[in-house]
Formats: structure tokens, sequence, C-alpha cells
């Protein structure tokens, strides 16, 4: 394991009367800090990550079960965040276990749905400080839990799927009025602790993963090619039924999507925790599993979890919260398909004040403290703790540098900086003897190529799905660069990278690569996606492509300038354009090969080329 992350025990038993953030800064220790205090055990209950009022900083959305109200917390900016003073709320009259987030009035703005029918639509960013703005709609008041917004049926809409099974849809132009929202019956749920939207089939459109309680175990809905508005199709992934949290991640980099999910299971008059690992075996179709069972090495039993490189060693790790005390961390070093490699590398985190904690939640990422590394967001619902953030020491304690953060892992909407236009953290050269290529000057990432090499910068993320990335770049003179999209590493030795590649190079370059889509594959075919195309592969592999009316030009690019650049991919689509100017697109619906996630990496081409990056900026997309 990386030297950033220790395990062993700090002697800091605090309880809710002495402040987490009282806890000595000490380099090297997981720290807890308290956003909001609970004395009154009013039951906060969950953490939902977004930027509501669209300052580039991520709030928290909670709901408090037992006190019947929700608030939206401010994030007090990066120099604050361990300060509970510094950080304010506007709090809504309904409460319950569960909330969510997303646009449902296609407004552009963030609204917010508590208890699972009760919508709060945001006034937009001049106006979301003061409560009493929001616009209520109440479609339903009996608890639903797990509310998410998503396009269920791709119409570019969002609808409500509350409970892992049922849909609420609106095709009326008014979808602030309830009458105009249709319930659809998806399937059949108990107790749903997740609801997690995942192409599980991988045909291109979107299924719903639910962790089950007291019900079928864990399932997920398969999404029907003809008509979403009916029924789903179910299938049983587990039939443990006493479960509380679960993920979808490539746990172990090999570009399947596993599920981890916390348990406790019989045998015979016992009952016995677990961490379980459902890690991936086939591409394509129903999805088949490898089924590892990891012990906890400390605390009770294990509650919320989370996957991510935490230390930022290149492979990722399992953040385990339990019910109360006793936080710890799981990863592999040799071989992930070895349920006792996972076991032998189990560590307690006996972070500050863990003694006094009962009732914690899920884990939920958020770069609180925007020093590029993972920090994780929670609740601890009965003895006072509250709102409260576990700050990862890996990268460092502080970044004075106010800019804008990270808001969240995955479906925040929000455009926020990845390059705080001083350092490289939160990137990492490939390969790695390519590291002085890179470098910081004047606010900018500069490329000079050293060698006869691809060599690349990649950002920390490896798993991103849907997301628009901004940046500007310049080429001093002659040379070839661009961005590599959803890439994972080539097992081939071919290249660095395999992926899809937005390329661009000095003007008079060629069509094939200034504004063009590359396919940087080991196996697959490197269809023609020149500037000026848009690009459609097949189900089979087959394609066809047409031209783009009114594309990008030559002379709408800047020689030995700055030039914008804008990426959206989304689903299977993929759009490229420089100086506000489509240059080409394509959409990949192939069955073998597609990538629905990776990193992303900027390029170095060519030997004694100078290339630089600057106002690089990033939005993960809600899923659709």
């Amino acid at each position: 394991m990386h030297h950033c992350i220790v395990f062993t025990a700090i002697s800091l038993l605090l309880t809710p009367a002495i402040r987490a953030n009282d806890a000595p800064n000490e380099d090297g220790y997981w720290l807890c800090h308290t956003i909001n205090g609970d004395p009154k055990d009013h039951g906060p209950d969950g953490v939902t990550v977004r930027d509501f009022n669209a300052d580039g900083r991520p709030d928290l959305l909670v709901p408090f079960e037992q006190g019947g109200y929700s608030r939206i917390y401010w994030h007090p900016g990066n120099e604050s965040v361990r300060d509970e003073s510094k950080w304010t709320y506007i709090q809504f009259p309904h409460g319950g276990e569960d909330a969510g987030a997303g646009d449902l009035d296609d407004d552009g703005h963030v609204d917010i749905v508590l208890n699972g029918g009760i919508i709060y639509f945001n006034p937009g960013p001049e106006m979301a400080a003061s409560a009493s703005e929001w616009q209520l709609m109440i479609l339903f008041k009996t608890e639903a839990r797990v509310p998410i917004v998503l396009d269920v049926n791709n119409d570019q809409k969002n609808d409500l799927l509350v409970a892992g099974s049922v849909l609420y849809h609106c095709s009326a132009a008014d979808r602030r009025t309830a009458t105009n929202w249709q319930r659809v019956t998806l399937g059949k749920t108990t107790w749903a602790m997740n609801a997690i939207p995942h192409d599980m089939d991988r045909d291109g459109d979107v299924d719903i993963v639910v962790a089950d309680r007291n019900g079928a175990g864990t399932v997920w809905f398969e999404h029907p090619d003809d008509n979403p508005l009916r029924e789903w199709d179910r299938h049983i992934v587990d039939d443990c039924t006493q479960l509380s949290f679960m993920k979808v991640a490539d746990v172990d980099g090999d570009g399947r999507h596993d599920l981890v999910i916390t348990t406790k299971r019989k045998s015979g008059a016992t009952t016995q925790p677990f961490v379980e690992l459902l890690r991936r075996t086939n591409d394509h179709g129903h999805p088949t599993f490898d089924h590892l069972r990891i012990r906890p090495p400390s605390g009770d039993f294990p509650k919320g979890v989370n996957v991510a490189d935490y230390d930022q060693d290149g492979k990722n790790e399992i953040f385990v919260l339990p019910k109360g005390s006793g936080e710890w961390l799981t990863e592999y070093a040799d071989e992930p398909k070895d349920t006792q490699d996972w076991n032998d590398h189990s560590r307690p985190l006996e972070i500050n004040g863990w003694q006094s904690r009962k009732k914690m939640d899920d884990v939920v990422h958020i770069d609180m403290d925007n020093d590029g590394d993972w920090d994780i967001a929670t609740t601890e619902e009965n003895s006072g703790w509250g709102v409260i953030w576990f700050e990862n020491p890996c990268v460092g304690r502080s970044n004075p540098a106010k800019k804008p953060q990270h808001a969240g892992q995955s479906g925040d909407d929000v455009m926020t900086a990845i390059f705080d236009g001083k350092t490289l953290n939160g990137w990492h050269a490939v390969p790695k003897n390519c590291a002085s290529d890179w470098g910081v000057r004047n606010g900018s990432i500069v490329g000079r190529g050293s060698a006869d090499r691809l060599a690349y910068l990649a950002w920390h993320d490896q798993h991103l799905t849907d997301f628009e990335l901004h940046l500007r770049y310049r080429l001093i003179g002659d040379g070839n660069s661009g961005v590599e999209i959803r890439c994972r590493p080539d097992q081939s030795g071919k290249r660095p990278f395999e992926g899809y590649h937005a390329d661009f190079g000095h003007v008079g370059i060629g069509p094939h690569i200034l504004g063009a889509w590359d396919f940087h594959f080991a196996e697959r075919t490197e269809y023609p996606c020149s500037r000026g195309t848009r690009l459609t592969v097949g189900p089979d592999g087959s394609f066809a492509s047409d031209k783009i009316n009114q594309p990008l030009t030559l002379a709408d690019v800047r020689k030995n300038g700055w030039n914008d650049v804008h990426i959206v991919a989304r689903g299977t689509q993929f759009r490229f354009y420089i100086n506000g100017k489509l240059a080409s697109e394509f959409t990949d619906n192939a069955k073998d090969g597609r990538l629905d996630d990776g990193a992303i990496a900027l390029q170095i081409h060519d030997r004694g080329m100078t290339v630089e990056f600057k106002d690089v900026r990033m939005k993960r997309l809600t899923s659709r």
C-alpha cells in the first residue's frame, strides 16, 4: 500500500461534546470533521452532493428522519471547510429517510426530492439561498426510498425513479404540476437500500441495479428496448437479503463493472458480516460473477461502502463504514480473484472519535478540500455527530488557492476545475518515465516531447462515464496532440492507452488529425472519423458516415494561438468542438469492444514538440 495512508490507531477518543475539527491536524491520518452536530438526535440520514447554487462548490443535501426536515449545507470554500461555524444552511419542512437531486423541470438548475415524492424546484443561483423561493410540488406523501433523477426513455427529459422500481414520467411541457406526472411500475422491491442506473448487459441503454433488503436481495431490472414505460424483467444476482449498501465499480481495473455489497449471512446459529465483492467475469449480455467474501478486520457489521483509488497508487481500494464504530479499508496485493489476498490486506482506519459513533450511513465521495484526493461525506444518526466528513491525507491537508471544488464523483452536473493552475495535483504521467515531459508554467500545463514515444498526463479518476470537458490548448510550432477519452491501459503494449482520441495538431497537419476522432484500440477496427465527419458504428461493428453541415474549418483554428476545445461524452455518443464549431462526432453502438467508462489523458505525440493546456474544466453528467 502507498505510504500516504497509515493505519496505526489514533489515541483520540472524542465525543460529540468535543468537535471533531478540534483533533490535531496530524499528517498521515484520516480525520473526522464536523459540518453540523446533532445533539438532539434528529437523525441526519445520508448525504447527496450537488452544486445547488452554481458557485462551483459542492453543497450537501441532508434529510433528517426524526427531525422531519431537510437541509442544504452551503460549501464555505477551501479555507473554511474544517470550521463547523463557517457552514450555513437552508431548511425545508420535509424530512424522511432519503433524498435525491436533479433537474426535473428542464431549467438547468438542480432540484431536490425529499422522501421520494416531495419536490422543491430550484429558483436559480440568485435566489437559491432562500428556502421560501423554492417551489414545492407533492407527487405523493408516503415514504419511498432512494429517489433517482434520470432519463429512462431517452427523450432528453429527466424522470424520477423511486424505491428502485417505480417511475414517475412527465411528457407535458409543464413539469411543475403534479397531475402531469404518470406513475409506472417497473417491478417489485421491498426495501431498496441503493438503486443505481447502470448498463448491466451493455446493450446501450440504462438498467437499474437494486440492493433490496428483506426482499429479493441484489437484483437488476432490464431496460426493455421497445417501451421502457412498462414492467421490466427482474434478474436476481444474489439472494442474500440481509444487506445494506452497494456500489457498482470496476474494482480491479479489468474494464468490467463489479458489485460491492455489505451483508450479513447466517452461519449455523450465528450471523457473519461480510463485504461481498461480485467480480464480473463476462463483457456482454447478462452478467456473470465470481463471488468473494471479505471479513471485517474491525468494528461491527459493515454498512456503507465505496470504491476508489484513495491512496493514488494506481489500484482501487474498498472503504467500509460499519454501522457503528471501526472504519476500515481493504485492497488486494497481487490477485483480485483471491479472497485471501483481500482478507490479508484489510486494515482498520481508527479515525478520531470512532468509538462513540453508533449509526453511520453510506460512503459518499467528495473532494471536500479540493486537494486532488477523495474525501468522504456521511452522516451519523444516533450519537450526536450529525453531518461529518473524513479527510483523506493522501495529497495534503490544505489547498490555499481559491479554486472551484470538485462536486461529487458522478452525475453532479457541475463544471469544475480539474487543474489548479499551479501544480499537477490529481494528475500522473503515463508511462512513468515521461514525468519530466510535463510541468506547469504561467498557469498552464506544458508538455515537451523528449523522446520518440507517446507521453500522456492522466487525470486520477479512472472511471469517468458521461461528462463534458472544456480546455484551451496552444501548439508552439508544429506538433500533434489530443485528449484520450474513456481510456484504459492497453494490455497489448501497442501504446500506453486504448480508448477514443480527440485529435488536434498544428494547422495544416490534415483533416485525419486536426479535429478528428481516432479509435486507439489493440484489436478493434480503426474507424475513420476525420474532421467534418459524423460516424455511426453498428452493434455488429459495421459503420457508416456522412458529412456534418458547416463543420470546423482550418480558418476557424488559431495557428500558434489558444484554441477552445469542448468534448461531450454521453452514453454512446461523442462530440468534439474546437472554437465553438463541431469538428467531428461519432456514435459507438458496437456490442464488442465499446468502452463505457475510463480516464481522460492529455497527449504529447512527437519528440521536440511543445503543447500547452489551461482552463481545464470538467462536468460529470447525470446518467440518462
